[in-house]
């Protein structure tokens, strides 16, 4: 079967750059004597410093757990990596992503005052939570990217996302209509093929994107080439489901169009790998 992947015309290039910066925070969570068991002031705590960071990329959290020297060293070596995993654990249920999240433990080796009394063998009890992330510094701000096809039909992406993405998406135009199973099929108001329109595909490839899908929706325009009835449009097919058309213009042009979302309920569209939009 004859497939064409078309990126012939990029409209919308003026891009506003989008400035990361790198972080990090940290902050300590302590603990009773010989004890594991987060207080409840600390889960508000470790709660409170993670919604700081929740418009903010988090690509790793490390844990090192310390204690003071009121026991042996061997013990306290296992009870700071329990502290350290009773955090983790807590970070877990706050919807954290347990890959991110690195662990350490040194007893009473690397207290950060002196065990000489009380109040700093307090301080010693302690795990230190370091988070690394990411913000942006100006917030991508683009308009539409537009690409045609050599068919002519327009596919609209959202301009922030198609810059993430653009290594990783196909766009795969038919212009034969052989195939119903694949793609997006233009169907007219009897049912019947509209040849003149083709088939159009738009995919991630596997394994090139974290992203299993669009987040946004991804726009198709299809060119009108005979009069349209808009009390009787034609509708797109895709894998066995429809959906209705609107009509559009876009300088000057006629433009059948809808919007493809995911999730969907789109058997090419089902956000696991090898998507199909």
């Amino acid at each position: 079967m004859y497939k064409l992947t078309c990126f012939l015309m990029l409209f919308y290039v003026a891009m506003l750059s989008e400035l990361i910066a790198q972080h990090t925070k940290t902050f300590n969570v302590y603990f009773n004597l010989n004890k594991s068991e987060l207080k409840d002031v600390n889960r508000k705590l470790i709660k409170l410093e993670i919604d700081l960071l929740s418009n903010a990329n988090i690509q790793k959290i490390k844990i090192i757990g310390h204690t003071d020297n009121s026991a042996d060293s061997l013990y306290n070596i296992k009870l700071s990596d329990r502290r350290t995993r009773e955090v983790k654990k807590h970070l877990v249920s706050l919807g954290m992503n347990d890959n991110i999240i690195e662990l350490g433990y040194f007893g009473e080796n690397k207290p950060i005052v002196k065990n000489d009394n009380e109040q700093d063998r307090r301080l010693n009890r302690r795990a230190e939570v370091t988070v690394y992330f990411t913000d942006l510094v100006s917030k991508c701000s683009l308009g539409d990217t537009i690409i045609r096809t050599k068919g002519g039909k327009e596919i609209v992406f959202d301009g922030c996302e198609y810059r993430e993405l653009e290594n990783c998406i196909e766009i795969i135009e038919e212009l034969s209509q052989n195939d119903f199973k694949k793609g997006i099929i233009v169907v007219g108001k009897n049912a019947q093929n509209l040849n003149n329109y083709g088939r159009l595909q738009v995919n991630l490839l596997d394994g090139c994107s974290a992203n299993e899908c669009f987040k946004n929706p991804v726009r198709i325009r299809i060119p009108v080439i005979t009069t349209p009835d808009p009390n009787n449009l034609p509708w797109a097919l895709v894998k066995g489901e429809k959906t209705q058309f609107r009509l559009v213009k876009n300088k000057d042009r006629l433009f059948y169009e809808f919007e493809l979302k995911c999730p969907t309920s789109w058997i090419n569209c089902n956000c696991k790998k090898n998507q199909k939009h």
